[in-house]
């Protein structure tokens, strides 16, 4: 499972979730505190390696091209304006495609 914080692990030992990185600049307080259970600590806490560029350009062009995910984070104003962006451009693919969706 990949968080804004880590990636965590299934640990077939314990069968609980274990901490596999920790995403730069995040500390394992933060995680603590963010996770409603408590996850198995590994010895050696390692740092996520960050994407490429490349993995970048997909995720937000072919994963996510609306900022879909980023409604998780947002709240408030920044949210609805987020949402109505992204309605904008769903109805301009309609227009532009109206005969697939039918």
């Amino acid at each position: 499972m990949i968080t804004n914080l880590a990636y965590i692990v299934f640990d077939e030992e314990t069968k609980r979730m274990k901490i596999g990185s920790i995403h730069p600049g995040v500390d394992l307080e933060e995680i603590q505190n963010s996770t409603g259970f408590e996850l198995v600590i590994p010895e050696k806490l390692i740092e996520t390696k960050p994407p490429t560029k490349e993995e970048i350009k997909i995720l937000r062009e072919k994963v996510d091209p609306l900022n879909i995910r980023k409604l998780e984070v947002l709240g408030g104003n920044k949210r609805a304006d987020l949402l109505e962006d992204i309605i904008e451009k769903e109805i301009a693919k309609k227009n532009k495609f109206p005969d697939l969706l039918r």
